[in-house]
């Protein structure tokens, strides 16, 4: 594709920039079927070291905020808490930002996260204001490949793991995770991790 755009005409451009965009779409696939099948068969190796959440979950919201604020959308932080604990900073960070992008994604104008302890119980819930998902499809969400829109998802970019793989990485950290309608309008997504002494 690179050297097609060199020695290409200006009339085949945007054939050539639309190979260059589905190769990239298609090695994000890749990339995110060898990481599920590597959390499925549990043979990816969790690096647990004793991190502090905060360093982590400051640094997810501020590339959120970011994102949010390209799609004309705001993302408002609440709560805050003082912990560490023994956990693989990448994983989790990945599972955080999978979820936070797809509550971005479907937003009509707001996503908010609220972080809070409660005894040795770490909650990030991460609300957004779109559509929501419909009852039945609340827990088939987290199947590979999954979509409850295929155009949708098919235009926006996704390749229907990223949830499959947030929900493997957060219960490989003994963790879970939850989907639930709001009463008006949009989907909570709750994050429950044990922090371990």
């Amino acid at each position: 594709a690179g050297l097609a755009q060199m020695q290409s005409s200006p009339n085949a451009l945007p054939y050539i920039q639309r190979i260059e965009q589905e190769a990239e779409n298609l090695d994000k696939m890749i990339a995110d079927v060898l990481t599920l099948s590597r959390l499925e068969a549990q043979s990816h190796t969790l690096f647990k070291e004793l991190n502090d959440i905060n360093s982590v979950l400051g640094q997810v919201i501020s590339d959120a905020e970011f994102e949010a604020k390209q799609h004309g959308k705001s993302l408002i932080c609440q709560g805050k808490v003082d912990c560490q604990f023994s956990f693989d900073a990448n994983s989790l960070a990945s599972a955080l930002e999978n979820v936070l992008r797809n509550a971005i994604k479907y937003a009509t104008s707001e996503v908010n996260v609220t972080v809070k302890q409660q005894n040795d119980t770490l909650f990030v819930v991460i609300c957004d204001d779109g559509p929501g998902v419909p009852d039945e499809y609340l827990t088939a969400i987290f199947e590979p490949f999954f979509r409850v829109s295929q155009a949708r998802d098919r235009n926006s970019g996704g390749t229907g793991l990223g949830l499959a793989i947030s929900k493997h990485a957060i219960e490989a950290h003994q963790g879970s995770i939850h989907l639930s309608n709001q009463p008006n309008a949009g989907l909570c997504v709750t994050i429950t991790l044990p922090l371990e002494s």
